[in-house]
């Protein structure tokens, strides 16, 4: 450049790569504190939802847990009749009954462990973060 001495003109330069890089470090410091923002509403957001959702878990479970209790005396019933006529057909329908049973069983219980480990962990990082 005319006009500037070289000395300068060095310093110059300088003197702008290091406000572009602490420019840089800035962006980014704000770009992770608008992340961890935007992560601690989604996990507020969520932990509500787990809060209403276990609320309502509790309804769902004594639906189906009605519905499982209707299921097994049904089939109690068919597997009773199978047993007093000898009839093939009712009894795998009874052996088919009884499967689904036992997997909905099964998922509803796995459903619930996972639904309380879930809120679990949420609540703990939301009282991680409050500190």
């Amino acid at each position: 450049m005319r006009g500037y001495p070289k000395v300068l003109w060095q310093k110059r330069v300088t003197n702008y790569k290091r406000l572009k890089k602490r420019f840089k470090r800035i962006v980014k410091m704000f770009e992770q504190l608008d992340y961890n923002r935007v992560r601690s509403l989604d996990n507020e957001k969520l932990l509500q939802w787990m809060k209403w959702t276990n609320k309502n878990l509790k309804w769902t479970e004594d639906f189906f847990v009605g519905k499982l209790v209707n299921m097994i005396l049904l089939q109690l019933t068919f597997s009773l009749i199978a047993y007093c006529t000898r009839d093939i057909v009712v009894a795998v329908f009874s052996a088919i009954m009884l499967a689904i049973i036992i997997i909905s069983a099964f998922v509803m219980l796995r459903a619930r462990e996972v639904q309380e480990i879930n809120y679990i962990i949420l609540s703990k990082e939301q009282n991680r973060r409050s500190w």
